[in-house]
């Protein structure tokens, strides 16, 4: 009905093929996944796969499970008389309408499973170990195909989180999508009119042994216990080899102990499968050496005897296998389905994403959007490398475990080709995270540009406003000198202060204009076009120059205060008048009359300021680290002390800061108060990367004297860290760049 059966190596046309040419979905070399009358793929509209698009075609399922079954023998079987090809056919016909219209478990898969669980099977009879009966091998083939029967496309973590209807069904479980499976399943083979185990034998509990077998493989599919099930097989692998004189190799990483307790769970669990989800914390296959610097290994004699639990271990293996088989097929086929279970998580995100939305969970529709696209955007990523990790670990042990019951030149080719999909699929993902490493550092650099634009923004408007204030205060000056004595020294001491003033608000004015500049500049360069055509490290080596400057504007405006307190001071002095309540000291903030002295004293004081402008720079400029911030902030206190000291003494000489008078400014505990509060301060509101400022090993020991029992965690590597910490929010990006701030 659906296609022809290609004599052995013979790739299929292009009237067969899938999506694109022939080519894209195999190879000119034979394959080893062929078997006696296997169907190909035919020419179908919709096999690109979408939403709604091919899930599977009637004719084309019933015609290869019947071809399945009957290149294994089975309507010929002594055990099973009643079985005949109409009989599946019927039987095969009611499963498939009872898969979903989903991406990847759906009938196609079904197929292509059992397939491959057949052509593992054809080996291991071949080869007579076992031996493996007509109705295991039916049980086999039959779990292959339907253990995904009614999947809803959703795992069971988004079932519990949903509390969906069918957990309803099976409270306190985990595996809700594998025992619904098997509750359809075994509804459908117990059937009087289409079921197969009427067919298989009139024993009833001969009925009943194949219905449980076929119950306990499909429960065994279940993602959590998979790597259990690896582990328990290689170990079973591991003593039939050791008992049949196989030497060991190097290759095997010294695991004695991972084959004695693969073997104990295998005891344990041989009759039950509840209790696998108990050793889900073991360690999984982690030895790269299985997959590269590989050395072949002889497969076992023909006709090993396999006791009952040993016969389970090998037929849970087979169906493992045969899930993870398009790992071992070219490339373009595994990408093929690779690309539809992608698509399955896909929508699962969706409706997570919907969920939320409607319960209110992310707080609003908006935030429920910026959470669905947070998920999406990692989603491909997440999957590749879990992709990767699978085959590595898993798929290719297993395969391997089972290669001894094959035959030398399947079993190598299996491997061979997973292991090449394992090296394209490495490099795939490496090439992929560069290429989103660049794209996160010219977004990063776009992003610190809009925060230096915020701050040179606020820069400015602080020099416009000083600008005024000395305005104000030089036309005083002016107006008192008239008043004021004639002698010739005084008169010059006051043309000196308005010359000092008049100087300084000029320089306030130059710096203003170049903080416009600045502005300009790095809007050109946060810019699209300046991403795409700018090379990076040009954008990179500006952002140091304008974080340059920003840092200049800070020590500039802190000179300029002590320039102007110290002349006022020499006014005074000369003059012989106050001019403390008309000129005042240079202070960030104005004063209002509804702020008391005490207030206005605080806010002003040698704590609060410096700590203020600190978190303006901390936030504002986010390409430097929280370590180095800390640092600046620690320098600034410092010039500030030492000037307050230094118009306490009456002199000018904090320029030079001597050693002397430094180690007087680093004993006064006001100085290390003021260190200590912006440390406080900015580990209170970010603590996630403020944390940067301590020593990484003072950090782990105060954690393990704190929490015994917690693992310490890697430290994130500053402002550059994206996978774990996440980019240092700015103050001007979080708000001007909501959208992309969601991430």
């Amino acid at each position: 009905r659906a296609g022809r059966a290609p004599t052995r190596g013979d790739p299929p046309g292009s009237d067969e093929a899938g999506p694109g040419p022939a080519s894209s979905l195999s190879s000119d070399a034979p394959d080893p996944w062929w078997y006696p009358g296997k169907i190909e793929w035919t020419a179908h509209p919709n096999r690109r796969i979408s939403y709604g698009g091919f899930h599977g075609e009637r004719d084309e399922f019933v015609d290869v499970m019947v071809g399945v079954l009957r290149d294994a023998g089975l309507f010929r079987s002594s055990q099973m008389p009643r079985l005949d090809e109409p009989a599946a056919e019927a039987f095969f016909d009611r499963v498939f309408e009872a898969f979903k219209p989903v991406p990847y478990r759906c009938a196609f898969r079904g197929q292509e499973t059992a397939a491959a669980a057949h052509a593992l099977l054809r080996q291991m009879r071949a080869r007579r170990h076992g031996p493996i009966d007509d109705i295991e091998c039916l049980a086999t083939l039959v779990a292959a195909c339907a253990g995904s029967l009614g999947h809803l496309g959703l795992s069971d973590q988004h079932l519990q989180y949903t509390n969906h209807a069918l957990c309803g069904l099976y409270p306190g479980e985990t595996n809700v999508v594998e025992l619904y499976s098997a509750h359809i399943l075994q509804h459908f083979l117990t059937d009087q009119t289409v079921g197969l185990a009427p067919r298989v034998s009139d024993d009833p509990a001969t009925r009943d042994a194949f219905a449980r077998l076929v119950e306990r493989l499909v429960l065994d599919r279940d993602p959590e216990t998979r790597n259990v099930v690896a582990r328990a097989f290689y170990g079973t692998v591991e003593r039939l080899r050791a008992e049949a004189g196989h030497p060991s190799t190097n290759r095997t990483r010294t695991r004695s102990n991972a084959i004695a307790a693969g073997s104990s769970r295998l005891a344990r669990y041989s009759g039950d499968t509840t209790g696998l989800e108990s050793s889900l914390n073991d360690e999984s296959f982690e030895d790269e050496s299985l997959v590269d610097g590989h050395v072949s290994r002889p497969p076992l004699p023909p006709g090993a005897a396999l006791s009952a639990r040993d016969k389970l271990a090998a037929l849970r293996a087979v169906i493992l296998c045969a899930e993870a088989s398009a790992a071992a097929m070219p490339v373009a086929r595994a990408d093929f389905w690779g690309h539809r279970e992608l698509m399955e998580r896909a929508r699962e995100c969706e409706a997570r994403a919907a969920f939320d939305s409607n319960a209110g969970v992310a707080g609003t529709h908006r935030g429920a959007a910026r959470r669905r696209r947070a998920m999406l955007r990692s989603l491909r990523d997440r999957h590749s490398q879990r992709q990767v990790d699978e085959l590595a670990r898993t798929t290719i042990p297993t395969f391997e475990a089972l290669g001894a019951f094959c035959d030398g030149a399947f079993a190598g080719a299996v491997l061979r080709q997973a292991r090449a999909n394992l090296l394209a699929w490495r490099e795939r993902l490496a090439t992929a995270r560069e290429a989103r490493v660049a794209v996160e550092r010219k977004h990063r650099c776009s992003l610190a540009y809009i925060d230096a634009v915020g701050g040179f923004g606020m820069i400015a408007t602080y020099a416009v406003s000083r600008q005024s204030v000395l305005r104000d205060k030089i036309q005083y000056m002016k107006g008192v000198g008239r008043g004021l004595s004639s002698d010739a020294s005084v008169q010059a001491s006051l043309s000196s202060a308005v010359a000092q003033y008049e100087t300084v608000c000029g320089t306030i004015a130059v710096f203003a204009a170049v903080c416009a500049g600045s502005i300009i500049a790095c809007l050109a360069l946060a810019t699209p076009h300046a991403k795409r055509r700018v090379p990076e490290h040009v954008r990179e080596r500006f952002l140091y120059l304008v974080c340059l400057v920003q840092i200049s504007a800070r020590f500039f405006f802190t000179h300029h205060r002590f320039t102007l307190n110290s002349t006022v001071r020499s006014v005074e002095r000369a003059t012989g008048a106050s001019f403390a309540g008309h000129l005042g000291e240079e202070s960030m903030f104005r004063r209002r009359p509804v702020i008391s002295d005490a207030w206005a004293r605080t806010v002003h004081g040698p704590v609060v300021v410096p700590c203020v402008t600190s978190l303006f720079y901390y936030f504002g400029m986010t390409r430097m680290s929280p370590h180095a911030h800390a640092l600046f902030h620690a320098l600034a206190v410092l010039v500030r002390f030492e000037q307050d000291e230094s118009m306490t003494r009456g002199d000018d000489t904090y320029v030079y800061l001597t050693p002397a008078y430094a180690s007087v400014v680093a004993r006064n505990w006001r100085v290390w108060r003021a260190v200590a509060a912006f440390i406080v301060v900015v580990c209170a509101v970010d603590w996630q990367h403020a944390r940067q400022i301590f020593p990484g090993a003072l950090r782990r020991r105060v954690a393990s004297a704190l929490f015994p029992g917690r693992e310490p965690s890697a430290d994130p590597r500053g402002w550059e860290t994206v996978s774990r910490t996440g980019r240092r929010v700015g103050m001007f990006s979080s708000v001007l760049c909501l959208k992309n701030q969601d991430l």
